[in-house]
């Protein structure tokens, strides 16, 4: 079963967005901004059941396959670099 993010979630007081901790032009930031997220969802939406835990949304599962790629880390790696900061 797939995973809804929250369209707009409501910000709380003492936590940070995200946009004010990077910066917009960095590699990865660049490169999210080319993909069209929305493709890769309804491209592997389908994979997904409909009964079950729910996964992780298809923008993590995605982004966490390039990284991999991108840097030659192996599974455990960047997972456990996604953990430590999933920003």
């Amino acid at each position: 079963m797939m995973k809804e993010l929250p369209k707009k979630p409501q910000l709380e007081m003492f936590k940070t967005t995200l946009v004010i901790c990077i910066h917009p032009e960095h590699e990865l930031c660049l490169l999210a901004k080319r993909i069209d997220w929305e493709v890769l969802e309804n491209v592997f939406a389908p994979l997904y059941g409909t009964t079950g835990k729910p996964s992780g949304p298809i923008r993590t599962i995605v982004g966490l396959l390039l990284l991999k790629q991108m840097y030659n880390l192996g599974d455990e790696t960047v997972v456990l670099r996604y953990l430590e900061n999933p920003y």
